[in-house]
């Protein structure tokens, strides 16, 4: 089960993300670090809602892509993939830094700043159908917002907007897609069925 790799703390998610890069050349090491030192710079010191160091869940998230063969653009693009939607960082920046692949991907999973949720989903559904990566990426963003109870730091409310959604787009849209590997689609399953059991447990 690929998400019991995700380690709760900065050291720890740094630490299983690094034991995913061995097999990489130096090349591929040096460049995909580069992304790595750039998020952190971007991030710099955010916290999420339940208290964490931002930079934790990119780390995550690529650690988990990494975990089932992905590509280093994919990966390179998982690390960079709230940059541009959540920091200063434009789209430019990225594309300057890293070429135009990394960021297309990266535009891909970026929500433009006055679009609405189903626009979101359509323009995610869209560059996913040409391109899996991008769903790829999307699923393993969700899979480390829904581990680890972390969604009982919202409201019930928000918790279960989350889990529709995960429903009723990322597994019942993206997660269908051809070349998605099936590991990280179980992986999306299982958490959201824990996510869930969190959910009517608080509801109780």
């Amino acid at each position: 089960m690929i998400e019991q790799e995700l380690a709760g703390t900065l050291s720890d998610s740094v630490a299983m993300f690094l034991t995913k890069t061995v097999t990489l050349s130096e090349a591929e090491r040096e460049e995909l670090m580069s992304a790595f030192f750039a998020m952190s710079e971007y991030h710099g010191p955010q916290v999420r809602k339940r208290g964490q160091l931002y930079v934790i869940h990119p780390i995550q998230a690529t650690t988990l892509l990494l975990s089932v063969g992905c590509d280093l653009s994919t990966a390179a693009a998982a690390l960079l993939h709230d940059t541009v939607e959540d920091t200063h960082a434009t789209l430019d920046l990225v594309r300057t830094r890293f070429g135009e692949e990394i960021a297309s991907l990266v535009d891909a999973v970026s929500r433009d700043e006055d679009s609405t949720a189903p626009e979101f989903f359509e323009k995610i559904h869209g560059a996913a159908v040409r391109d899996h990566r991008v769903a790829m990426i999307k699923l393993a963003d969700q899979i480390t917002n829904l581990h680890d109870h972390d969604q009982l730091h919202f409201s019930p409310e928000k918790h279960l907007e989350h889990l529709e959604e995960m429903e009723s787009f990322y597994l019942a849209r993206l997660s269908v897609l051809p070349d998605v590997p099936k590991v990280l689609v179980e992986s999306a399953q299982r958490v959201t069925a824990g996510s869930w059991e969190d959910y009517h447990s608080r509801s109780k």
